[in-house]
């Protein structure tokens, strides 16, 4: 087994971290563990393994923070990749105007890790007292602004609820944009939700997951209830429809 670590720095720009070890000591298997100094610190770190016809990436994910839930310091993600040679990471934080560091750490065993092959993120804990749940009274509010630009979300989820209206349904939207979204915006995401034309009023749950790696959120994460579709059309008031959600 071999391992060894490097520091990164917050920024826009990408650091590496390599295994710089003897190559007896590297194998199928490479664990990347990351210590914070900020609570807050996200990082998007991709793993590229060396084989015998040259380095590939094996796979792409994002550090949840402590305050998502995760230890400051913890392993966040096991890569496998069956003849690897050499293991190196490059990293960056979510926020580039970040001024914090975090030490990545490398870690190497020919044994097989158990793990799928590419990259597996790891989670820990529980973060549903991180998460802040937003009202989003679309129907005569508007959409709703869920985060700021340069974040990362692994998920987001709510309820559609219909108020005493008979057939009241609609359409859950998630945007990325700098401003709340115009009618005609085509979003990033979209589910139907609501009880059809003429059925009795219902409660809808709903979940938008974006995989182990996370969504990246440039501008701003918008959300909002649509009465058409494909792009937004904001509900009728009569509908008295909104949504609950929460970010992860």
């Amino acid at each position: 087994m071999g391992s060894n670590w490097g520091n990164v720095n917050a920024g826009a720009i990408w650091f590496d971290v390599s295994l710089d070890v003897a190559p007896e000591q590297i194998g199928d298997a490479c664990a990347v563990f990351c210590s914070d100094e900020n609570i807050t610190a996200q990082w998007e770190i991709i793993v590229f393994a060396n084989v015998m016809e040259g380095q590939y990436q094996a796979g792409r994910m994002v550090t949840r923070s402590a305050q998502q839930g995760d230890p400051m310091s913890r392993m966040v993600a096991i890569a496998n990749v069956p003849g690897a040679r050499a293991w190196k990471v490059s990293a960056r934080s979510v926020d580039p105007l970040g001024n914090y560091q975090a030490q990545i750490t490398l870690a190497s065993s020919a044994t097989p890790a158990g793990a799928g092959f590419g990259v597996t993120a790891i989670k820990h804990g529980d973060d549903s007292s991180a998460n802040p749940t937003y009202q989003n009274g679309t129907t005569a509010g508007g959409p709703v602004q869920a985060s700021g630009p340069q974040t990362v979300a692994l998920t987001a989820s709510g309820t559609l609820e219909q108020a005493n209206i008979a057939g009241a349904e609609g359409w859950i939207m998630l945007f990325d944009s700098l401003a709340p979204p115009l009618p005609g915006a085509v979003p990033f995401w979209s589910a139907h939700l609501g009880a059809a034309a003429g059925a009795a009023p219902d409660v809808s749950n709903w979940r938008y997951d974006a995989g182990p790696f996370g969504r990246r959120i440039a501008l701003g994460w918008f959300v909002a209830v649509s009465s058409t579709p494909t792009t937004y059309a904001p509900a009728p008031v009569s509908s008295d429809v909104h949504a609950v959600f929460a970010l992860t």
